[in-house]
């Protein structure tokens, strides 16, 4: 979800079902989630949250690329 940080408005239940690891999950438990955060999106639940979020240019969240060699 890190990559919807800065547009919730985005994160559809089908976009969040693409995500690989999202898709992984109980259909159930994203759809109840993603009604959640659309609900505090249209509140400003979210913004007064994260409005933070929102001004950063960049934000490190630790993944990096994993390279298998042959």
């Amino acid at each position: 979800m890190l990559s919807f940080a800065s547009a919730p408005a985005e994160a559809s239940l089908a976009v969040l079902t693409a995500i690989s690891g999202i898709a992984l999950l109980d259909q159930a438990l994203v759809g109840a989630a993603a009604a959640r955060l659309d609900a505090d999106r249209r509140s400003g639940a979210w913004r007064e949250c994260y409005a933070v979020l929102l001004g950063l240019d960049e934000q490190d969240c630790g993944y990096r690329p994993v390279v298998r060699g042959s």
